[in-house]
């Protein structure tokens, strides 16, 4: 007996198609906005999951995944207004696809393409008289909009909502206008954010309401109070306190007004720090113990807060000091925050600095980093791919748009002209933002210049650096060079770094030297592999590695991860591929050369990820290059498939495993039709309209037999065409009968 495809409701359908387009679908729990399971923003449905979800869930798209963004409507009256008051005219976001809400007051949402390359933050409108008035939402990995259908109940649980999609994604338009440009500068200006709310808040008639810190700003409501109640208060006791719940199951919070997932949590690896990202929320965004206090029970008003908790403290923090020191005139001082003959200095009285990220968690101003390799790995090549995304403001590989700037090199192996020049440029850097270190000015004789000695003159490339202006990065290629003495002592190397740690602090530049692992150290920890003394990995804050994934007749695959970050997080990781490449210069030369392809992120400890392949990887990477190979014109019978797997060798164990990280996917092709593969790009000759005539007929006739005349109305209406329809329908053997003599024409499944 052929088994019946899996029938399709209206929010699968939606979802479906979402996904048809290329877009990344997650469920959502039923009656709510709240998306299913704790990795729901990491693993995207795919077709068959849609199809075999509850018939009462609920979809969203991921809008980062998507590469999309939209415009949220919470209080559409004075949102409009607020947008009309920073010269954004309707026609910018009535260009998007709008899915409506039958919440009274919501304006539903616009849904837009993100234009390729440009990177968006998520910007939340709200004032004190009249809570959230709407938000620009990108960027953010904790995003989705709901799709069309969507049902969903009010905070209280007591009303049903739904939201209905109000056109097709086929018609979905790239942002663009004067929305587009306000809300790119406002994602890379917090000045002119801080600008653009205060406009809004005023042309409603309110305030901006205390926000919290967000996006590399710092934490709101500064006080010399805020470490000493973060001691002693607990953000968990705080939210209890006003209301807000607890989901006990994954440890995050929700604010007591909010009907989407809970959006509250502790920020991992910074333990008073926490985010809310709940738009709603007065807390929405980073906040710690000291702000929420200041929020939720002072409104806002830090001196109040301030007041009450020296009220509850019963003392002053000059009254500790004092009597710290026995109420001393050196107590005094202390409490002040002095200085004590030029030898102590109380930490309070220090400012404390955030470090400043070129790449955040990856490339540190002010800071040396190490990158450490075999020979072979494209070391120089991917330094000079980061240095080339700098010189234009471009993207790194995680999507983080660089802060332009100017990028220095000294390199003692390449030929500037003939090796990292071209590199460069292949890689889309601008070669009159890039300088390269090529001699001392000073001459020994008549034609001579003595080269560049990193070891001797580094304070005059710090003047010529600081003479030059705007340069953001330095790349040192070896390292080693720097070192005059022995490079295997650490005294010597200490000695010969300082001038290098000394030049990158003062100029605030991302300094990246390049070194070698040594010979024979595989099996040792990943920073002990790197060549000559510990020291260079000591002084280093951030130590990161190249190595090669696997290798194949048509390819070589490496990845670069993160063995040490004083500064952040560490691990984890970017694939990348070199390719070779070649252009005309402007001199009419034909040139050949190499660039750095990035390919996607990695999870894992910078051991595992550069740990040498095991005899399982390398089946695994064999059997995932068969699929992309046999799969490459479209599906297959999977039959078929496996059995050409078996003649070359491959595995079922390492097939099934292909199979899943390549997310290649097995369907039947309509009743009693044969299993097919195919990779994801090709759903669409699979889910064909003679496909969804056929769902369309099972959704229609699964439960009983309908009358002919309408059947055809509805499958007009829903975009099928008559000979479509009568294919499907000879292919499921769908049966036409009267019920009685004369009488009008029923359909039927056929009685299986």
């Amino acid at each position: 007996m052929s088994q019946r495809p899996a029938l399709v409701n209206p929010r699968k359908k939606i979802a479906l198609e979402a996904r048809r387009q290329g877009f990344k679908v997650v469920e959502l729990q039923p009656l709510s906005k709240r998306p299913s399971g704790q990795e729901w923003n990491t693993r995207f449905l795919t077709a068959a999951q849609i199809r075999n979800a509850p018939e009462d869930a609920n979809f969203g798209i991921h809008l980062s995944g998507s590469g999309l963004c939209s415009v949220d409507f919470d209080d559409v009256e004075r949102f409009k207004a607020g947008l009309k008051a920073l010269g954004i005219a309707s026609t910018d976001w009535e260009r998007g696809i709008w899915t409506s809400s039958t919440r009274p007051g919501s304006g539903g949402k616009f849904l837009f393409r993100l234009p390729a390359g440009v990177i968006l933050k998520w910007l939340r409108f709200r004032t004190t008289e009249h809570g959230t008035l709407g938000e620009l939402r990108a960027g953010s990995p904790n995003l989705q909009d709901c799709l069309g259908g969507t049902k969903y109940l009010s905070a209280d649980g007591l009303t049903e909502y739904k939201q209905k999609l109000e056109g097709s994604f086929e018609d979905l338009q790239e942002l663009d206008g004067k929305l587009l440009e306000v809300w790119l500068r406002a994602s890379e200006d917090i000045g002119y954010r801080h600008e653009i709310e205060q406009t809004m808040a005023k042309a409603v008639g309110g305030t901006v309401s205390a926000s919290m810190g967000q996006d590399g700003e710092k934490l709101a409501f500064p006080s010399s109070r805020r470490m000493e109640f973060n001691r002693d208060h607990e953000v968990e006791d705080l939210l209890r306190e006003h209301n807000y719940v607890e989901d006990e199951g994954t440890g995050r919070w929700s604010h007591p007004l909010a009907t989407g997932m809970p959006g509250i949590s502790r920020i991992p690896g910074k333990d008073d720090l926490w985010v809310s990202h709940h738009a709603g929320d007065p807390l929405s965004g980073v906040f710690d113990a000291w702000a929420a206090h200041v929020v939720l029970d002072h409104d806002g008003d830090v001196r109040a807060a301030e007041r009450a908790y020296s009220a509850t403290k019963g003392r002053t923090r000059a009254a500790d000091a004092a009597e710290a020191f026995g109420g001393s005139e050196a107590g005094s001082r202390a409490a002040e925050g002095q200085k004590d003959d030029g030898v102590l200095v109380r930490g309070d009285s220090v400012p404390m600095t955030a470090t400043e990220w070129l790449w955040p968690g990856w490339l540190a101003k002010g800071a040396v980093h190490l990158l450490a390799g075999e020979g072979g790995v494209g070391k120089s090549t991917t330094g000079m791919s980061l240095l080339a995304t700098v010189s234009v403001g471009g993207c790194f590989p995680d999507g983080h748009r660089a802060k332009m700037g100017k990028v220095v090199v000294w390199t003692g192996e390449d030929s500037i002209g003939a090796t990292l020049l071209p590199r460069f440029v292949s890689m889309g850097g601008d070669p009159s933002m890039i300088y390269f270190v090529v001699g001392e000015t000073k001459e020994l004789g008549p034609g001579e210049v003595r080269l560049f000695d990193p070891a001797f003159d580094m304070p005059k490339l710090e003047q010529a650096i600081t003479r030059l202006g705007g340069v953001q990065m330095l790349m040192i290629d070896p390292l080693i060079s720097a070192i005059d003495g022995d490079s295997h002592k650490a005294g010597d190397v200490r000695r010969g770094l300082q001038p290098v740690v000394d030049l990158t602090e003062r100029c605030k530049l991302v300094t990246l030297g390049l070194t070698h692992f040594a010979k024979g150290t595989e099996r040792k920890p990943v920073l002990d592999r790197v060549l000559a003394s510990q020291a260079f990995t000591a002084i280093s804050r951030i130590v990161l590695v190249a190595a090669e994934l696997f290798a194949t007749e048509d390819e070589r695959r490496f990845v670069l991860s993160r063995a040490k970050n004083n500064l952040g997080p560490s691990g984890g990781g970017f694939e990348y591929v070199i390719e070779p490449d070649a252009f005309v210069s402007n001199e009419g030369e034909f040139i050949h050369t190499s660039k750095t392809i990035w390919g996607t992120a990695r999870v894992g400890s910078a051991r595992d990820l550069i740990a040498p392949p095991t005899t399982e990887d390398r089946k695994v990477v064999q059997a995932k290059q068969f699929l992309v190979n046999r799969l490459a014109d479209g599906p297959v019978d999977s039959a078929e498939v496996q059995n050409d797997a078996s003649a070359s060798g491959i595995t079922l164990s390492a097939l099934k495993k292909a199979k899943a990280e390549l997310a290649v996917e097995n369907r039947k092709l309509g009743l009693g039709g044969n299993a097919v593969w195919f990779l994801p790009e090709h759903e669409a000759q699979v889910d064909s309209p003679l496909t969804r005539a056929q769902e369309f007929l099972f959704e229609h006739l699964e439960r009983a037999p309908r009358l002919a005349k309408e059947m055809e109305t509805a499958a007009k209406a829903a975009g099928t065409s008559a000979r479509t329809l009568a294919r499907a329908k000879a292919a499921l053997g769908i049966e036409t009968f009267r019920k009685v003599h004369r009488g009008q024409f029923w359909w039927r499944l056929p009685l299986l």
